[in-house]
Parts: C-alpha cells; structure tokens; sequence
C-alpha cells in the first residue's frame, strides 16, 4: 500500500475515533483584564496543590487543613478517588477571580454543544467570611469530583461521555450542593415555595441556580431515606447507563416516576402547619422582581425617615444601584458598574448600602479591581469616593448617625474582623483579629458602642486561633464598646441558630434576623433584660431588611417568592406584637442532631476525665509500690465528674401548644447517661475507602513553592475541511496552557489529501498583565495542476511572522496592533519552464516581502445558549496595511463585520450580518462574493476576463495567497461577483425544535441539534464606487478573444438577493448544514439551488 494512503487512513480514524465536531475559528472573543499584579506561590500535599498569591496564603493554609480531612469524607460518599491531585485556585476576592485567564481560550465546540475538557481543577475566590468559604470549598469539589467521575478519563472516553452522557441541571449540581450545604435554608425555602407552585414544573424543566437547589433536595432526600451509600451508586450507574432516571430507578428498585412523587411528598409533610402559623407575603407591597434572568438583589437600605428606599441589582456581574423617592414613587439608577462575567464568577455580596439619615446614602462597590466606600448626597448628587485598598473583600457595613464614621467587617492580611474607619480621612482602626467570622457591625445610638453578629465560642476578645474545621455555623450577637479597655464582649444571644443583621430603634431596643424556627424571620432584644420575641412571621426566609422608625414604622426586604427574588416595602407594618410560630421539620431534625451531637461529646468527655484520673491513680500506686491489685470497675465508681453547665437556649417566648413528644430544645436539660462497655463496640465495617485511607501516610504540606508555568493540553481537534482553492483537506489542531491560562500554546494545520499542500501555524499567547502579547507563525502553501492546461504546474507559498499585542478596554471590547513580516514565493513547476531553449512564454519564478500591520478592534458580548446558538453583539473593525519591497505590490484592507443575534424567545433567535470589505492601493486585492463555506461538491464560477482565479503557464498570479472569498450568499456559486470592494447582509431565523419545544433536555444528538431555519442574503461586490447609483451601477467587462477586444456595459442589477430555508442537524458525527436557496438575481427569481455544507453558520 502506497505510503501516503496508509497515513491517510490514519488520520482519518484519528478524525473518527476523537473528534466529533467542526473546528470553528472566529476572530471574535471575549477578554479578561489584569488590574492587579499577581505573585503565585502553592502548597503541595497527598491530595492537592493549592494555588495563592499575596497574603492568600492563610486562606491556602485554612483550606488544606480543612479538605484534607473532607476528601476523605467525599470520597468514601461518591465511592471515587481521583488518580492525580486537585489543583486548587485561590483569589483574595470575586474582582480578583474575574481577573483570571483560565476558560477564556480553552473551549471545544462539538456535536453535543461546548464542551470543555474536565480537569481536577477550581478556582475559588474568598467570600470573605470562613464559614461560606468552606462551604464553598466542599462545593466546587465535589463538583470537580463528581465531573471526573463521570465524564473523566482518557481522551476518548471524555469525548464518548460528551456525546452519550447528557444529564439535567439538577443532578450533578444537587449533588455537590448536598454535600456541601445538606439540607439548610435556601434549599428548604426553595422546595417549599417549588411544591406549592400552582403548577409544579417537572426536575428536568428546571434551570440554572434553582436547578441545583432542587437536586441538593432530591439528593438529600435520597440519602435521610435510603442510606448515603447508594449516592456512590446512582451515580457510578449513571456513567454506565447514561440515563439518571434509570440509574435511580435501578439502584432504589422503585419506578422514577413513584420516586419522584414520593420526594414531593416527604417535603410536602407538614405544610398545614406552616400555612397555619405563618403568613404570605403581599403582592401590593412588591416594589422590584428579578424576573430578568440572572438578576439578583442582594441589599436594601431606608433612610431615616422612610422617604428614600434604595436597592442594588446585579446582572451577570453588572451592578446597579436604585434610588426609589416613596413620596412620588420615582425610581432613578444612581450609580451602574462592573461588566457580565461568568456566573461562577459574580459577587453577589457586592455593592453594600447603608443610610446616615435622609439624605446621605453610604456604598461599597468595586472599581477597576480596587474597592472604594462612597457617599452619595441626594440633594446635590454629589459623590465622594474613599478607596479602601487594604481590604481585599467587605462583608456588610454601617454609617453612624452623621456619616463621618462607618464599621466594617472586612477582609485584610488573610482574615476577616471588624475595623473602624473614618468616612473624610485615611484612618482605621482594628477592633477583633482573629480567624472567627465578625459581620453586620452597626452603631448603638448616641454611644461608642457596637452590636455585631459572630460565631464565636465566648466573650473573650482575645481567643486563641483555632482550625477552621472547628470554626461552627452558629452566629450569634455580640455587644462590645470601642472606648473601654476591657477585654470582653457581652454576648447578647446564646442559640445554635443564625442571629444576623441587628437594627437599633434606640438605645434599649434592636431587631435582627433569625433562623430559630426554621425561617428566618424579624425579632426584636430589649435590654437590659434580654428579651427576645419574634415580630414577624412571613412563610418564606428574609435574605436582607432594614427599618425606619417613628409615627409609621416601614420595613423593606428581600425574600424569595413563587420562584423569584421580591422586594418588599411594608408601611406600618407591626413590629411590636410577638408571634408564635411552630418549627419547621428541618429545624426539628436540625435541633434533634445537635441534641444527640451534643450527648455524644459529654460522653467522650467524661470517658476521657474518668480514664486520665484512672491512669493518674495507676501511676501514683506504681510510684508507691504498693503491691495491692488495682480494681479497676471500683476505681470508675469513685470518680466524680464535675457538673458541666449546659448550654442553656433562652429565645424569651414559650408555645403553649406542644406535642407529647415535643422537645424543647429552649429548655432542654442534658441527663447524665450511664456508660456501658461493650464488647467489640468499637468493631464497625467500614467502606473500601475508609480502609485504604487508613493506610495511608499522614499528610505532608509542602511549600511554599514558587509558581512555575506547567502545560496540559486542553483543546485536541481533527477535521474535516472542503477548501474552495484546494479541495478536501484535514485540519489538526492542539492547545496547552499552563494551570493559571497565562500562557497559551496553538498549533495545527491543513493538509489535503494529496499532502501536497495546505497550512501550518503555531501561535504563543501571554496574557498575566493588562496587555495582551502574542507571537505567531503561518505558513500557507497552494500547489496547482491542469495537465489540460499544458501541463500546469505551480506553487504559492506564504511565509509570515506575527508580533502582535492587544490591549483591552473591557472584557467585551479590545484593541489590537499586530505589526508583521512576510514573504510570498511563487515557483512555475511546468517542465518547459526549466528549458532554456524553449519558445514558450512562461511566469517565471518569483519572491516577494512584504511588511505592514494589522491594526483591529473587536467588540463581544455573546452568550452561547446552545450549540450554534448565540445570542449578544459581535463586531470587528480592521485596518490591513501591507507594504511590500518590491514595486507596484502594496496593498491596503479596510473591513467591517457586524453581527447581532436576538433573542425572540428562550432558544428562539434571530441573526443578522453586515459586512464589508474594500481593498485599496497599488495592488489592490479582490473578494470573493457567493456561496458558504465547507460546501459539499462546491461550484465555482469562471470569468472570461480578469478573473482572480485565473491561473496560466504564463501568468504569476501570488494574489491568490490574499484572496478573500465572501461566503454565506446562498443560491449562488463561489466567485459569483468578484470587486475590489464587497459588502453582504444576512438575516437568518434560527428555530432549535426539539430544544425549544421539548419540556426536558433531549438526548439523541440528531435531534437535540435538530434546527430549522429561515433566511435571506443580500450582497454585491465591485470596482470603483459602491453600486448605489445607475451611473455607479453599470458594470464595464472586457472580452479578449483574438484578434478583438470589447469593453461591454452591463446595465444589470449588481445586487445579488437570495432567500429561503434551511436544515442543521448532528449525523454521523458530523454538523451538517442544508439549505434551499431561490437566487433573485436583476430582480427575477431564478432556479432553486440545494447546498450541504459542513460547520457552524456565521
């Protein structure tokens, strides 16, 4: 077998066995600015390498102390361990995460949609607070986890699982939430607002954040009912049989439809009793929805006297702040910033409002990476910025009464405590520093004292460091005064609940949130007494209020409602009379754990007393010499355990209506129980992993190390490609990156089937700080033959070096200078040519060098919203200038490309194109209008006069390495109009059927890429001025035919129209495109003309 044909064979297995897509190459994309200068230092150890930078290296330290003992936990519950370590990221902030460069050039586009190779690896920005931060950590990896899981492994089996294996939201995403967060408040707001929805959506409908909430209920429910363990097997099933419903169905042995109705119900129990003791929010006091998909509300503030209520939305990470003027209901946008990021991305904590009065509003934002504390004047609009740049993150904060002086909890040198700053000069002070959580800091009137919420163990103020593993998710309030010099708080509240966010009516009476009875809810401290009753009682959590005070008491708040976030304004809302509400059944469960948590530590306490005295009377005896026998179970009847004072829940309410079998975890006394050794109590059957994990070596930290670039590849493709010069070809294409995504390799080419000629570039992309570097080589080669034509044969190669830099604005929009050098040879190969005696004309042979820019401004917003789906703006403006040495050589090219993809409804889309492009200069070039892209049997239409195709024994036509085909004009072959100047329009209707009609995520990839769509084309290309005019419109074309020569004038349309229909699909693994196009060309409708290409539209 011949050489060529065997390597042929063999990249064509490689195409069919690894890649199942389009290479789809764009000059458009998103960017990511570097405002910040990052020194990467990591830890290493048996399970990870943890990535920080600057004083992040106490968050490093607290998440290794912390996952090395959760790993073993996650992986004995998924029934997995990965077989390399997890690269942990770690940012100081969310500014400083969306700063990152990982993601922003690694996609794959396949047949399934986009998908992006599965790596053990997280970045994770510090939230600035411990509690949320381990959470967060569990999170994101068992999120990691359970991707390798399932969609892990080799190359070719992350590629099967991209295409086989398509989940719902819900199932992946639920099940690292459980994992992370169990059953807890958000996911318990959320399932009963879902279950009592008038129309209850099915799981595989729901979407995004919700979907997740959802999934951690389904997943929670599965383990109280059936037993942890079966988690490591749905989900091990799931990656055999590829469908959840089934691997459920199979591993509970009950039918996924009987299952689904009976997680409904267990949540649903109870319900009677919640509608009974709570209250629905009211529709008439709404005064803002996040119906805007992506939008969240994450603080409210009133000013003194309730005239101004203001409010902050933010929306992909763009954020803005209302101002609503309740006297006449006017509501203006104050201030906007920020730009749409990735969703893991958002700092939905960012910005914080707080009034000082009626007319002065206090705002924490970030601004271009820095964090700044501002106030807003309301009569004069006047605002003055502080930039707060010692503090990588701020939690919440409060103004005092004139303005001058705020409390923060926020985030410097590692830790989060609370600091004392001045509004008008550059001062702080600190007022805790330790590793416990500090947040809502708020003035007490008139005094120089404070009230914040914390989980901290007791009312030291100065408390040893402990682990964060340690660290409890109990908050309650602390009272503390700046000015004395004593080293105490006073506790305030003393439950295992979440007391947060204290507001002072004055200085005896406050209101806070609290969870205690499973919602959170408003309730109201008196002091000195210390009386707590509960004021409000509103069937769904409140996730932010504030008040004012006076003849009308009003409340503002957040809450989550019918399956969307509300604010909420209540006027003369009652907030003096108690109400006594019933205890929801997770914060029964809740209470009955900690309760039996609780027993179990006093017994191993007591045991360990009871054997430190027995061991201490063993030694003295020893050291007496006393020979008497030692009897022990006498010696463990004289020991006397000191009385321990129990944690004692005073909540200041009773509810005289109780069960027999009620526990009043309130007042709930601890018996002493009597410890009975048993024989073999210790023995228990442990799963594989526990069992290995015991033989493993003890956790050695290593570091820190300075960071040094590693590769791994991300991107892998192999292609087919119908190049309209060269015919069929292959295109191989790899990307490798380091961890960070600061250093980006691409190389690849083309070649065809003859490997006779086709294209090579290798690329270097350096992109840590603000402007982007990159440098790039291209070779492009084209070999012609016709032995019809006396025997032709020749040559076209381009040869190039690229040093280009781009600098971008904003992560939409950049501007890009890239100077070059290159050559372009031609070499006629007809075997006369190389005779010295012969007679005939022939091209001789020829080399050009050229040097010029590119200079090019490119502007992104997009969103894929499935495969070939965009919706957003793309535009690009360039400026080509080429120079060459040679005489009668140089070239310019301006273009323009403009596309808009609007959203109709959900997946429902309608895109539109314009471009143009003019070649201008000594040497201009010529574009190419008709036809698409990757067109199967393409057709290609001659000229009998100064066609740029030509080609000839006699003729050098190097252009041909500069030509530009304008595709996309359906109906029409390529090289249908040819100009030094070209412009087209498309609008095209894109319907997805199967993905917009269906109610659950489809599976086949046939149909899930299934889309019809409807189009029109309009273009031309030309000489000299644009066609606009009947002067402008006549076209001059010159016909040679020896002896005679014509110049005809063609008084034709120039305008080239088409319109009709299209098919898109996935088939043999493979993006298939085919369209009926009826060609209208000088206003008549001609023949219909059927097209199959290969590859995404435009």
């Amino acid at each position: 077998m011949n050489f060529k044909k065997i390597i042929l064979l063999f990249i064509c297995s490689l195409s069919i066995s690894i890649s199942f897509g389009q290479y789809y190459d764009t000059e458009f994309g998103q960017n990511r600015i570097q405002y910040k200068k990052f020194n990467w230092l990591y830890y290493s150890t048996s399970h990870f390498d943890v990535y920080y930078y600057d004083e992040g290296g106490k968050y490093a330290k607290e998440a290794i102390d912390y996952l090395e003992d959760e790993f073993n936990r996650l992986t004995d519950v998924l029934g997995y361990a990965p077989s390399a370590k997890t690269k942990i990221i770690i940012y100081n902030s969310y500014n400083d995460l969306q700063q990152s460069n990982i993601g922003i050039d690694g996609s794959v586009f396949t047949i399934g949609g986009e998908m992006k190779f599965v790596k053990l690896q997280l970045e994770i920005a510090n939230p600035g607070t411990v509690q949320v931060f381990k959470e967060e950590l569990i999170y994101l990896l068992s999120r990691v986890l359970i991707n390798d899981m399932l969609f892990g492994g080799s190359l070719k089996e992350v590629f099967q699982s991209s295409h086989l294996l398509k989940l719902p939201e819900w199932f992946i995403d639920g099940a690292a939430r459980y994992l992370a967060y169990g059953w807890d408040l958000k996911m318990d707001d959320f399932i009963r607002d879902y279950l009592d929805a008038k129309y209850i959506k099915k799981e595989k409908k729901i979407q995004g954040d919700q979907a997740g909430v959802l999934g951690q209920a389904i997943w929670n429910y599965i383990a109280i009912k059936y037993g942890v363990s079966n988690i490591s097997n749905i989900l091990n099933l799931t990656r055999i049989m590829h469908k959840e419903d089934v691997s459920i169905s199979n591993t509970l042995g009950i039918s996924y439809k009987q299952f689904s109705k009976n997680w409904k119900n267990y949540y649903a129990f109870g319900d009677d009793q919640i509608d009974e003791n709570y209250k629905p929010f009211v529709k008439d006091r709404i005064i803002a929805t996040n119906k805007k998909e992506n939008l969240y509300f994450n603080d409210v503030a009133v000013s003194e006297s309730g005239k101004y209520i203001a409010y902050t939305g933010n929306a992909h990470g763009k954020v803005s702040i209302y101002l609503r003027d309740m006297d006449t209901g006017k509501k203006t946008r104050i201030l906007q910033g920020g730009y749409q990021v990735e969703a893991d991305h958002i700092d939905k904590d960012l910005p914080l409002l707080d009034f000082a009065g009626d007319n002065l509003l206090g705002v924490i934002y970030f601004k271009r990476g820095f964090l700044y504390l501002a106030t807003y004047h309301l009569e004069t609009g006047l605002l003055n910025e502080k930039p707060l740049t010692r503090f990588n993150q701020v939690k919440s904060f409060s103004l005092n009464k004139n303005g001058r002086l705020a409390i923060l909890s926020g985030d410097t040198d590692g830790q989060s405590d609370l600091f004392l700053v001045s509004v008008l000069r550059n001062s702080v002070r600190r007022i805790t520093s330790d590793i416990f959580d500090d947040i809502d800091p708020t003035f007490i009137p008139g005094t120089a004292a404070i009230v914040f919420s914390s989980n901290r163990p007791s009312d030291a103020l100065n408390i040893s460091d402990t682990s964060i593993k340690h660290l409890n998710n109990h908050f309650n309030l602390f009272l503390f005064d700046i000015d004395t010099t004593t080293q105490q708080y006073f506790r305030m509240t003393n439950t295992n609940t979440r007391d947060t966010k204290p507001i002072f009516k004055n200085q005896l009476e406050l209101y806070f949130l609290s969870d205690q009875r499973g919602i959170t809810n408003v309730f109201k401290y008196e002091m000195p007494e210390g009386i707590k009753t509960q004021v409000t009682n509103f069937n769904s959590s409140l996730k932010d209020f504030d008040l004012h005070f006076g003849n009308d008491n009003g409340m503002i708040f957040i809450a989550f409602d019918q399956g969307e976030d509300r604010i909420y304004y209540y006027p003369n809302i009652d907030i003096e009379s108690s109400k006594f509400t019933t205890e929801t059944t997770r914060q029964k469960i809740r209470q009955g754990l900690y309760i039996s948590e609780e027993l179990n530590r006093r017994k191993i306490e007591k045991l360990k007393k009871e054997n430190a005295l027995v061991n201490a009377k063993a030694e003295s005896l020893f050291n007496q010499g006393e020979e008497e026998s030692l009897n022990f179970d006498s010696t463990l009847q004289e020991v006397v355990v000191p009385d321990v004072d129990p944690d004692v829940f005073v909540f200041g309410e009773s509810n005289p209506s109780r069960d027999s079998d009620y526990i009043d975890t309130e007042d709930y006394n601890f018996e002493e129980r009597e410890v009975k050794a048993k024989p073999n109590s210790g023995l228990k059957i442990d799963s594989f992993f526990k069992n290995y994990q015991r033989l493993t070596i003890e956790n050695e930290v290593r570091g820190p190390r300075k960071y040094e670039p590693r590769f791994s590849s991300n991107n892998l493709i192999n292609d087919f490609v119908l190049d309209p010069l060269r015919g069929f070809g292959f295109l191989a294409e790899i990307q490798v990156s380091d961890i960070l995504g600061n250093h980006i390799i691409n190389a690849g080419g083309m070649v065809t089937n003859s490997f006779d000629q086709g294209d090579f570039f290798a690329e270097y992309k350096y992109l840590k700080y603000w402007m982007d570097f990159k440098l790039r080589l291209i070779r492009q080669s084209i070999y012609l033959e016709n032995d019809a034509e006396n025997f032709l044969r020749q040559s076209y190669k381009l040869n190039g070096l690229i040093v280009g830099a781009a600098v971008p604005f904003t992560n939409k929009f950049r501007l890009e200078l890239n100077p070059f050098f290159q050559q372009t040879s031609f070499n006629n190969l007809q075997y006369e040519s190389v005779n010295a005696n012969t007679t005939v004309e022939n091209a001789e042979d020829s080399r050009f060098w050229y040097t010029g820019f590119n200079l090019k401004g490119v502007f992104d917003n997009t969103e894929e919203r499935g495969f070939n789906i965009l919706q957003g703006t793309r535009a690009l403006v360039e400026f080509h200038y080429n120079q060459s040495f040679s005489n009668n050589k140089s070239f310019n090219v301006f273009k323009f490309d403009f596309r808009h993809y609007q959203k109709i409804h959900n997946e429902l889309t309608l895109a539109t194109r314009v471009y143009f492009g003019k070649s201008f200069g000594l040497n201009p070039q010529k574009f190419l209008l008709g036809g698409v892209p990757n067109w199967v049997l393409a057709q290609t239409k001659e000229h009998s006069g100064g066609d740029p195709l030509t080609v000839a024994n006699d003729i050098d036509n190097s252009n041909l390495l500069f030509t530009e085909f304008v595709n996309h004009m359906r109906g029409y072959d390529l090289n249908e109009k040819y100009g030094t100047a070209a412009m087209l329009i498309n609008i095209e209707l894109k319907f997805p059927v199967f993905q917009y009609l269906s109610r659950f995520p489809v599976k086949s990839i046939f149909l899930r890429n299934f889309m019809l769509i409807a189009f029109t084309d309009i273009g031309s290309a030309w000489d000299g001025k644009i066609p606009i005019t009947r002067e402008s419109s006549i076209i001059f074309v010159d016909y040679v035919e020896a002896p005679f020569k014509a110049k005809v004038a063609n008084y034709a349309s120039p305008w080239l129209a088409s319109y009709g229909f299209g098919l898109r699909t996935a088939l043999l693994g493979y993006y298939l495109k085919l369209d009926y196009a009826r060609p209208v060309e000088n206003f008549q409708i001609k023949s219909a003309k059927l097209t199959l290409s290969l590859g995404l539209d435009f």
